[in-house]
């Protein structure tokens, strides 16, 4: 192992974003026949679905497909070409790029990881990720969260999942609970009545500014794959949200056709096989009579693959499955709906009439399904998780402990039996000795009580931590404290399931569309149920939305039974003076004279003659339940800050000898030695307004650049540089300023040093008697007081 890899290797054990390691998962061969347009080539992590979560100035492992030159030899960098392999940061909300810096690398077979520095100042906010490179350029939407100095020890996320954009059965089973009032509520009909609610649900969740989303998957319906997963991906792409997604179902179905020809022969023995379609017809009837007709027709079923759903979800989104650190906890996002083609086998018939995609998907293994790779790497990752101190939090489709009515678990069915799915709901399916989905394995013989979800049981109540998934349309949570059972296993950690409703598809009795809101703080996860006394487990979505006036005036609206504290983002021309903001019960609000939190600038940027401002307000609670009387509405507005002014920037530096911030004044220099630390201080800084002082940028003059009000740095090497200040309020104004700095080494008195010269890396402020002698005279005076009192 080189240098350069030995660099990023310690890092790469705990920031590794995989529970397999399998990054070949966007070049693995599908032998299916409709051709994919490939979103993921070259830059296999971060990406759409598997974004990279990053502080501001801190560092992440970026990942990238090997390409070879013309001589066959692998494309690679050296420490001379680091900085050809550029990464930037391009804000998905403002389109400011910023260049990352690449500080390491390190190759193993066909992949290439990269280290990469993110600079402090960037601001937070969901960036795509575009690598260039030698012969590579490609961008990743919506691939990295830059979450600023948000505290990692209490965050909040958001869990959506099941929107199964084409499913026509929403028009029969769909409910929402709102007045009907957001955003494109009343545009269109057919599919796009329930992509209106899924746009509206992702804008909500940026309205909450949650850390990040996980998606448990059956973002599709699945019936054409080619274009369903294009839909998919410019919805999550317009989300402007850090989105960590896996497969569900209706994602990963294989739709295979079935060719089958008749001959003479064949006509006359169907006479005798028109039996099976005497009475009520089925599915099972009408196979029947087709085995009937030409024989045994399995041998034809796994022959002529169409599409292959996982593959589609692989090259256009992102792997299926990998996990990520934050706070403390590990997050591992499971695809549950796997195994071979052949398990997964379906068709599907459908019209469009009116943009009403009529038709279903037929399948009849839709239940969950892991093989033995799956099981043995969740167990190597769980065990892993717990000796890094970490809580797990396994994000999947299926629920393992299978259906709460009748059977857990049904056997897998070779297709077709009841492709129509009207027998019993499968929450999970297993091999037996009934049919055997893949042959290649030695799972032919599973029964009931053992089985891949019983063995992933065994793993949660081992292990313990948090099990979140969908599937089933409606809201859930249950706990199993310590010493309780999980089906057959005793729970030897506390463990909770969390299921959550369909974001936009049909929805069980009682249930509604939305997403639910969960509360990290510390080691737990808190917060679950939105609001437990109107019977809300998540958020009922098409509540809350903004609607813009003019450019400086927007419509916010609540109307959901608790206070909501949202972000809004305003992007304003700059001004001399800057902004200030108000905000007021608007005219149609259900209390228009209610009082009405003042909101809060909590970001600012500067971005192509833009000012970008971010507010945090409260929202009061409406009535419940919702009508379109009962929202409340606050106008906000952005105003010019008349007679404003930018703030005084103070610049005060130290070094350990000094131990006291000594101002440095326009002008004027500070001399320090190169490698010795210092304290740099923006804290005397005011505003004659009394306006807050919201974000500190330092330009060291060296190519380095820190935030804060307190920073330190050092220089590596000698000469006179350049720091630059700058200052930004809440109103938007910024004030900069610069001030010399000379980093030399210590200075010898001619003559050598006699016990009296200043010792390595002591500064001094504008001439006069060196802190460095004072240092020595006061050590020196204090060692002789304690010595006479000692002999007195």
């Amino acid at each position: 192992m080189g240098k350069q890899e030995q660099g990023w290797a310690g890092e790469r054990l705990t920031k590794a974003p995989s529970i397999g390691d399998d990054w070949g998962y966007a070049s693995h061969h599908t032998p299916q026949k409709v051709a994919i347009v490939a979103h993921v080539k070259r830059l296999v992590w971060p990406t759409l679905v598997s974004p990279t979560m990053v502080r501001s100035g801190g560092a992440f492992p970026l990942l990238l497909r090997v390409r070879r030159g013309p001589d066959g030899r692998v494309i690679e960098p050296d420490a001379a070409e680091l900085h050809l392999w550029r990464v930037y940061l391009i804000s998905a909300n403002t389109g400011a790029a910023t260049l990352c810096r690449t500080e390491s690398w390190w190759r193993r077979g066909k992949h290439l990881w990269l280290g990469v520095r993110v600079p402090p100042l960037v601001a937070r906010d969901v960036y795509d990720v575009h690598v260039v490179a030698p012969g590579i350029d490609e961008r990743q939407p919506n691939a990295a969260r830059v979450f600023g100095t948000a505290s990692m020890e209490r965050f909040r996320f958001a869990v959506v999942t099941d929107h199964q954009l084409w499913d026509p059965s929403y028009r029969i089973q769909g409910r929402q609970r709102n007045a009907g009032l957001y955003p494109g509520a009343k545009a269109g009909t057919g599919s796009g009545s329930n992509l209106a609610i899924a746009e509206q649900g992702f804008k909500e969740l940026a309205l909450w500014d949650t850390e990040f989303v996980i998606h448990a998957g059956d973002l599709i319906f699945g019936l054409d794959f080619t274009r369903e997963y294009e839909q998919a991906r410019k919805l999550l792409k317009r989300s402007r949200l850090p989105i960590f997604a896996v497969p569900g179902n209706h994602d990963g179905y294989a739709i295979y056709t079935l060719k089958l020809r008749a001959s003479l022969t064949r006509l006359l023995a169907a006479v005798p096989c028109r039996k099976h379609l005497s009475g009520s017809l089925s599915w099972r009837k009408a196979w029947g009579f087709i085995g009937c007709f030409y024989g045994d027709v399995k041998h034809h079923l796994f022959v002529d693959l169409q599409q292959d759903g996982l593959a589609f979800w692989r090259k256009q989104l992102g792997p299926a499955e990998y996990a990520f650190d934050f706070g403390q906890f590990r997050f591992i996002g499971l695809n549950t709906y796997a195994g071979t083609p052949e398990r997964r086998h379906a068709f599907s018939v459908y019209m469009d009439v009116f943009d009403l995609h009529l038709g279903a998907p037929a399948v009849d293994n839709y239940g969950g399904y892991l093989t033995d790779t799956q099981l043995a790497r969740v167990e190597k990752e769980l065990a892993a998780t717990r000796r890094r101190g970490l809580v797990p939090v396994i994000f999947a489709h299926h629920d393992p402990r299978g259906n709460a009515v009748g059977a857990p678990y049904l056997p897998n069915d070779a297709f077709p039996t009841d492709p129509l799915g009207r027998g019993p709901f499968e929450e999970w399916n297993f091999d037996s000795s009934r049919w055997d989905s893949n042959p290649r394995d030695m799972r032919d013989k599973e029964t009931m009580k053992q089985n891949s979800a019983v063995q992933l049981l065994a793993l949660l109540a081992r292990y313990g931590g948090y099990y979140l998934s969908g599937h089933v349309h409606a809201d859930e949570r249950k706990s199993y404290p310590k010493g309780s059972m999980l089906g057959p296993h005793r729970v030897k950690r506390a463990l909770a399931f969390i299921r959550t409703t369909s974001a936009s598809s049909s929805v069980k009795k009682g249930a509604y569309w939305g997403y639910r809101l969960i509360e990290a703080q510390g080691r737990k996860l808190t917060g679950v149920d939105f609001s437990p006394k109107h019977n809300l487990g998540s958020v009922p979505a098409g509540n809350l939305w903004v609607r813009d006036k003019a450019e400086n005036s927007k419509i916010v609206a609540n109307g959901l039974p608790r206070v909501a504290r949202v972000t809004i983002r305003f992007s304003l021309p700059e001004r001399p003076e800057g902004y200030r903001f108000r905000a007021f019960p608007a005219a149609d609000s259900v209390n228009p004279m209610a009082k009405v939190e003042r909101p809060k600038v909590v970001q600012v940027g500067h971005h192509e003659g833009k000012i970008n401002f971010r507010l945090s307000m409260e929202l009061p609670a409406a009535p419940w339940p919702p009508s379109p009387g009962k929202v409340v509405r606050v106008a906000l507005r952005a105003m010019p800050a008349r007679d404003n002014t930018a703030p005084d920037a103070v610049v005060e530096v130290t070094t350990p000898q000094l131990d006291v911030l000594q101002r440095v004044e326009e002008g004027a220099g500070f001399d320090a030695a190169p490698g010795q630390p210092m304290l740099f201080s923006s804290q005397g800084s005011v505003d004659a307004q009394g306006d807050r002082i919201i974000d500190v940028h330092w330009d060291f003059g060296d190519g380095e650049e820190g935030r804060g009000a307190r920073v330190t740095h050092s220089y590596t090497g000698a000469g006179q540089f350049t720091l630059r200040l700058t200052v930004i309020e809440e109103t938007g104004l910024r004030r900069v300023v610069t001030r010399t700095l000379r980093i030399q080494p210590p200075r010898v008195p001619e003559g050598g040093c006699r016990g009296c010269c200043a010792p390595a890396g002591v500064s001094s402020v504008g001439g006069g008697v060196g802190f460095g002698l004072l240092f020595v005279l006061f050590g020196a005076g204090l060692a002789f007081a304690l010595l006479r009192r000692h002999r007195g």
